[in-house]
């Protein structure tokens, strides 16, 4: 548990998902922009989308800043609207845990497969996955899964002669080791959650110079919100997500006389994102707010 910075885990799904649309010219022809002309179809996948080495001729970023580079008539901003404290749903004294262990992180949810090691006198079958696993919360393919045996990244499943020939998938449900910032595992420390329950929105918007460009970065948007909405429950930190969409309008700050003549009006989409979480400061089991602050340090 810790402060979290949800509009930078937004940015980075958004720009992970966007990604994956645009390195597949079938699904932006077959699906996503299917019911658009061809006329304005085929610039902007010529344009923006990646070809057999990975690139694009123009990069679509996604940013929390307007960018510097005038040139840069396409791009997705990010920004935090702001946050309110959630009074129903609060708790006494902002106590938001019990004691728990410090070095456990997030639950997270990850597609992988069964993989098999053959060095040793007997195969083991073992599923890796991104992260340390902390605790193994449960594997929807495998029962008792919650009584596995991991080390590190991996986790040891019972051998069956099936994973020796095929690849079979799995969805993991585990709780992440934290780390330090130099990689190192987090040492177990039993702590208290002290923090506040937010209602935060933060809003995501594609925005264009060109109305062609901007129509397929709404179809766009409507497929990235369909993901990203699973991708937010998925996520431990949030709850209740919601998701709108608004505008075509102009956006007033950056319009001006001078710039609209010269064909730099800027056209937008926008994303709205609400959702609810909690923001939590950690300190060792026994500590007191009033304390810390006193000492003017925190001890973790």
């Amino acid at each position: 548990m810790a402060i979290n910075t949800i509009d930078t885990y937004i940015s980075d799904k958004i720009s992970d998902i966007l990604n994956g649309f645009l390195s597949s010219r079938s699904t932006l022809e077959d699906n996503i922009l299917a019911d658009l002309p061809d006329d304005i179809v085929e610039p902007f996948i010529n344009t923006f989308g990646f070809n057999s080495d990975g690139i694009a001729n123009q990069e679509i970023p996604v940013l929390f800043t307007f960018p510097q580079n005038k040139e840069q008539g396409t791009f997705i901003l990010v920004q935090y609207e702001g946050s309110e404290e959630d009074k129903d749903n609060s708790s006494l004294g902002n106590l938001q845990s019990g004691i728990y262990d410090y070095a456990e992180g997030d639950e997270v949810k990850e597609k992988s497969f069964v993989q098999v090691d053959t060095t040793g006198e007997s195969p083991v079958a073992f599923i890796e996955v991104k992260n340390n696993v902390y605790a193994v919360d449960n594997i929807l393919e495998i029962s008792g899964s919650e009584n596995l045996a991991f080390k590190d990244n991996r986790i040891f499943v019972p051998y069956m002669d099936i994973y020796k020939s095929f690849n079979v998938p799995v969805t993991v449900f585990y709780t992440v080791f934290r780390k330090h910032r130099n990689g190192g595992n987090i040492n177990h420390k039993d702590v208290m959650g002290y923090g506040i329950n937010l209602q935060e929105v933060c809003v995501v918007d594609f925005i264009s110079n060109n109305q062609d460009t901007l129509r397929c970065l709404s179809n766009i948007l409507l497929a990235i919100s369909i993901y990203l909405r699973q991708t937010l429950e998925d996520n431990s930190s949030i709850y209740l997500p919601t998701i709108s969409t608004q505008g075509n309008d102009l956006i007033q700050e950056i319009n001006t006389a001078s710039n609209s003549i010269t064909g730099q009006q800027l056209f937008y989409r926008r994303l709205t994102i609400s959702y609810k979480t909690t923001q939590i400061l950690e300190t060792n089991a026994g500590d007191k707010i009033t304390d810390v602050e006193a000492e003017g340090k925190l001890d973790v």
